[in-house]
């Protein structure tokens, strides 16, 4: 999994279907 923040933080959660705030937990 790509670590957010350091390319398309909300990208990633997007492509995922996830909110970015369940990606951060």
């Amino acid at each position: 999994m790509i670590p957010l923040g350091s390319e398309g933080s909300g990208r990633m959660t997007l492509k995922e279907g996830k909110p970015c705030a369940d990606e951060h937990s």
